[in-house]
């Protein structure tokens, strides 16, 4: 949760201190994983919280789950290694 000059709790609550910041989603991933600090991110007003994971194939699942989650999509889908038609690129 450390990084140079702002940790991410500290970046979280100036953007959702800022009235032109207040829609963008935030979402925190970090190695952290342990329920307090998860607990303390979402109520500093992250939207979501992902731990890293330890694997490449695990990183990639959490890129596209985080991904159909903001076009509202269901995240708990099969991916297997493609994204639905309607968030696909290109």
């Amino acid at each position: 949760m450390n990084i140079p000059k702002l940790n991410n709790l500290e970046t979280l609550t100036a953007l959702t201190a800022n009235p032109l910041c207040q829609h963008i989603p935030a979402v925190n991933f970090s190695t952290d994983a342990e329920p307090p600090q998860v607990a303390t991110t979402y109520r500093t007003g992250a939207s979501r919280y992902l731990a890293k994971p330890a694997y490449y194939s695990d990183l990639d699942q959490s890129v596209k789950s985080i991904s159909c989650y903001f076009a509202g999509l269901p995240t708990d889908l099969p991916l297997n290694g493609s994204l639905p038609c309607s968030v696909r690129q290109g």
